[in-house]
């Protein structure tokens, strides 16, 4: 059986979606930079929170062992992935003639 590392599982899924969204990948404006500041705060404090309480836990031989405070790195890429995925369905679904640029 194949162990995948939580870096590697989070790889894998982010490329799938890309390719298979067809994500065009740009320069985002200042807002996409604030709100993903914003979702990894967020992310930061409530990962932290259900690893402290004893809600989460992981197996350290999948994880690099670098942590934010008591997070690992690797926590932070399904933010990183709703941060590229959600605009990119909503690009990809939205019926609207007229497209808003977001800048």
């Amino acid at each position: 059986m194949v162990s995948l590392t939580y870096l590697a599982l989070n790889c894998a899924i982010t490329f799938a979606a890309v390719t298979l969204l067809g994500v065009k990948l740009r320069w985002p404006s200042h807002r996409v930079w604030a709100l993903s500041l914003l979702l990894v705060g967020l992310t930061l404090l409530f990962d932290t929170l259900i690893i402290a309480t004893g809600n989460v836990a992981y197996d350290p031989t999948k994880l690099l062992g670098i942590f934010v405070g008591i997070v690992p790195i690797e926590d932070f890429g399904y933010t990183i992935l709703a941060i590229i995925i959600i605009p990119a369905l909503w690009r990809r679904f939205d019926t609207r003639r007229n497209h808003v640029r977001d800048n």
